[in-house]
This record gives C-alpha cells, structure tokens and sequence, in this order.
C-alpha cells in the first residue's frame, strides 16, 4: 500500500490541521477518519467557516428551530451552534492531545471580529469563550491588529491558550513573539506555571500573492529589467514571506531570552501556515504546502488541499538556502515600488471585514429562520417598505438563492456600513472596479470615486446617515463616472437600497453597479456624429 505524505509530514515535524469545520464533518466520522488515516492533529474556525456550514446545510436546521423556540436571539442561537461544534471537535481531538502530552490536538474558536479594536473586549470575551467551552485543547483566535497584540500577552500571562490570526506582515509577526515571550514571563515572573500553555501564529499565504501578483503582471507587460524583476517575482512573495517569517523564529525562539522559559517548562509559538488553497489555477493546488515544510510549524488545509496532497504531495523539506532567499527576494520589492508592510496593513484591515462581514450575514439568516419559527418578521428588514410573505414554493432554499445571486450576479452589488466603509463585494464587483474581494472590504467608497467626486459623495452619504434620507432610493437609476483598480474611469448605472435597524435608524446603503462605458461612449459618438451632421446640413 503506497504510504501518505500527509502522515509523512509528521515525520519532518510539521502538523496538519484542518481549515473548515461543521456538524456533518464531525457526526459522520469524516473527522474521526482525517485523525486516523492522515495523521490531522487538529482544526481551527472563524466566521467564515461557520457561514458556509451553517448557511450551506441542513445540518443545523433542527437545532436552530429548537433554540428559537426556547427564546434564543440570532448571536444565542449562533454561539450555542459554534460552542457545540467546537467541543465536539476538541473531544475527538482529545486523544491526539493526550498522546503528545499537550503538543497538539487542538481547536481554535475566534473572539468576535468586531472587537479587533478593541484590547479589553477582546480579552473579556476570550476568557468567557474559553470558560464556555472548558476544554485544555480549545485555542482562543486573537486578530494580529494593533489592540490584538496587548490581548496576546494578557491572555497568555493568564494561561489561556491562543492562535492568532490575520498576521500578514514581518514586523507584526515580532511584535506577536515578543507578546507571547512576554505573557509567559509575566505568568511565571506571578510564581504560576507555564507548562502546557500553548500558542499559534497564524501567517495568512495566498491573500499576499492574490493582492500583488496583479501589480508584478502590469510591472511585466511594461518590459525592460523591472519587468524581469517583476516576473521573477510573481507567486513568491507570499512562500518568501514565510520562509522569513521561519527565520525569524529561528532567530527569537533560539535565544537566551526563550531558553530560560524553556528551561521552565514553556513551549515555542509555532507557526501557522494558513491560507494555504490557491486562488490561482496557474498555481500547483499544493504550492503553499511543498515550498513550507518545516520542523515545528503547522499547515491548516482546506478538504479539497488534504484530498490534493494526499494523492500528489512530495514531503521533503526546503533547501538550506530557502530562507536568506526568500530575504533577498523581498529586499528586491520597493525596487518595485511595492510596500509590503502597508500591503500586510491592507491585507489586515480587509481580512477583518470579510470576517465581520461573513458573522453579519450569518446572523441575518439565523435571526429569518429564528422569526420564521416563531411566525414574525424578522428584525432589521431594509428599507422601510411593506413587506410580502414569504410564497416561495416548498423545498425552494430562499436563503442559498440570495446568497448566490448577491456574490456570483454580474453586475456589482456593494454595501458600504454607516462610515462608508465596504462590508459586502460580490464577483461583479471585482469584474468590474478590477480590486478582489480581499483588496475591497474594509476599505472607503473612494476607492472607486473619482478623486474630484470624493468630497460631494462623503458630504451626500453622510448626510443621509445623519437623516436617513436618500434622492436615490426610489428605484430610480444614477449614471456616474467611477474609478477602477488601474487608474482607469469608467461610466456606472446605479441603484441604491438603505439598511435600516428596527428602529429605523441606518446602517448602511447597498448599490447594484453595471459598467456602461461602452454604451455612452458609443452614445457619445453619435451625438457627435449627429452635431457634425447639423452643421453641414446649415
């Protein structure tokens, strides 16, 4: 029987996690089977994961009508589905942890991503989090932003475990270490232990390449030596990132600073790999496995990259000269005129919306199927209008409907919260304005307002805001120039809808973009055509 490079990957010191988790995966022994034949020795979660499975089946739908029923509101029913899971993964989990002595065999459980800014509610919520769930192998997921990193060290120093996440950037992954060092210093500085506490930091890969890998393409069409630059450099900068990133925890966790809290029983934070499917299908579907096998580390797969390793991964570890490479590579970049600390910034911010973004939309189809069951509208319908009942024939999935024909409709559907930042990008929109998903969330409207159109659109939204009163949400169609990722303008039609709280107080607009720029130049012309024709006909 041909042997597993999953499970061969323990042998050179790297663990595999799972990077999804769900009811059906763990009731119907998949789990169970990823544990014994491939050697998995742990899962992590966040709000997107628990989207996709609590939106994309019908696994929970019995549990959600019971919780209803019992008085549950939308955040109640979905903290009893995710705690739930989440101990029945750190249960089935158990053993592995047991057998290496509290090494591995963990479950990771994000703190809300709407407190990424905020230091104490992030820590007051971890220690509830971690209360709740009570168990020794439960992670508590931290966000790498600014007011993260003091949270990191408090939490440690209390000996709670943590992953944390959202890290793009070098110089935080050094503010992460000094934070973990530091919350194990603190704890064993009070006389408490600091054996067994455990810690991950997770290093986001393929959202790097996805952000930059359009700005090293337009770098190469322009020939000469920047484009050679440009196409040496395009898909490695996210391994690149890594492999330094391994070098620096060679460097910090090989210390005298780390080996007296060795000497006290404290283990490394290890690396993450995480982001590791490929967005581009140019891309081997294991780059960012092969290029990062390394001794302590961990990588979190998705099923469709556990299903590609095992059938053609190749575990062998990376040259010896991979890592002062990878420096050189990234030296190269501002040659470029490419920033990679505020490309991490970026990265960061987005990667905290798409999260908020993912647990709001979840908690709008929880808090419909919550009213369904209890026979009444929902809370926090947009707009102000009547509403019509709900006639959609029997077996129709209302719900899946409009998610899919929100994120793959051609035509571009955004929606920008109450300070105009954007919460929801859909395909269109990335077809259209040219930025992906990752790049848009999190990011002001202006991205695509035409700089001279900027100060009269912030003083019209906020206005509406302040008012709750828009000329535009009648149905009626706007044309407006707009701006794409390039430089390039372009002509819109749009149209706007208004999100309305249940007290009528605004959330945020939607707008439904299509590119018209073909038609109006072509009416353009005619025009012109049609005047040159008046003036030779007088």
């Amino acid at each position: 029987m041909a042997s597993n490079p999953l499970t061969a990957l323990s042998a050179l010191g790297q663990s595999i996690w799972l990077d999804t988790i769900g009811r059906g995966l763990l009731t119907s022994g998949e789990f169970q089977r990823l544990i014994d034949e491939d050697g998995l020795r742990g899962v992590t979660s966040n709000p997107s994961i628990f989207e996709k499975a609590i939106v994309g089946s019908e696994d929970y739908d019995s549990a959600i009508r019971a919780l209803a029923a019992s008085g549950q509101d939308s955040a109640g029913i979905y903290e009893a589905l995710v705690l739930e899971d989440i101990r029945r993964a750190a249960d089935l989990l158990r053993p592995v942890y047991d057998r290496l002595e509290g090494a591995d065999g963990f479950v990771s459980l994000e703190v809300s991503p709407r407190l990424a800014r905020d230091t104490a509610a992030s820590i007051a919520e971890a220690r509830r989090l971690w209360q709740a769930v009570d168990r020794p192998n439960l992670m508590i997921k931290i966000p790498a932003t600014a007011a993260g990193v003091p949270a990191i060290r408090q939490l440690l120093s209390e000996g709670i475990n943590v992953n944390v996440t959202l890290l793009f950037g070098l110089a935080r992954y050094r503010e992460v270490v000094e934070a973990c060092l530091g919350g194990l210093e603190a704890r064993a500085s009070a006389g408490a232990p600091i054996r067994g506490i455990a810690s991950v930091a997770s290093f986001f890969l393929s959202r790097i390449d996805t952000l930059l890998d359009p700005e090293l393409e337009k770098q190469t069409r322009s020939g000469g030596a920047r484009a050679v630059l440009a196409r040496g450099l395009h898909g490695q900068v996210a391994t690149a990132c890594a492999r330094a990133a391994y070098g620096i925890y060679e460097e910090l966790f090989g210390g005298e600073r780390y080996r007296a809290l060795a000497a006290a029983g404290a283990r490394t934070q290890r690396l993450l790999w995480a982001s590791t499917s490929t967005k581009n299908p140019a891309y081997s579907d294991v780059k960012y496995v092969e290029a990062l096998v390394y001794p302590t580390t961990i990588n979190t797969l998705p099923l469709e990259t556990i299903a590609a390793y095992r059938d053609h991964g190749r575990p062998q570890p990376p040259p010896e000269r991979a890592i002062p490479e990878a420096r050189e590579l990234l030296e190269r970049l501002p040659e470029l005129g490419i920033d990679l600390e505020a490309a991490a910034r970026r990265l960061e911010e987005g990667g905290v919306a798409k999260f908020v973004a993912a647990l709001d939309q979840l908690l709008g189809v929880l808090e419909r199927k919550r009213s369904a069951v209890l026979g009444r509208a929902p809370r926090g319908v947009a707009g102000g209008g009547a509403r019509t009942a709900n006639v959609a024939p029997r077996g129709f999935d209302t719900d899946r409907f409009c998610r899919t024909l929100a994120r793959e409709a051609a035509d571009a559907i955004v929606y920008a919260d109450a300070a105009g930042r954007i919460r929801f990008w859909n395909q269109g929109a990335a077809r259209i304005f040219g930025f992906a998903e990752g790049e848009a969330l999190g990011q002001p409207l202006d991205i695509i307002i035409p700089e001279r159109l900027r100060a009269r659109h912030a003083a019209g939204y906020a206005q509406t805001m302040r008012t709750g009163k828009t000329r535009y949400g009648s149905g009626d169609v706007l044309a407006v120039p707009a701006l794409r990722k390039d430089g390039s303008q372009i002509s819109v039609e749009f149209t706007v809808l208004p999100f309305r709280d249940e007290r009528g107080g605004m959330l945020g607009i939607a707008a439904i973009l299509r590119d018209v720029t073909t038609r109006f130049e072509e009416t353009k012309a005619l025009r012109r055509e049609l005047a040159a024709a008046r003036g030779s006909a007088g």
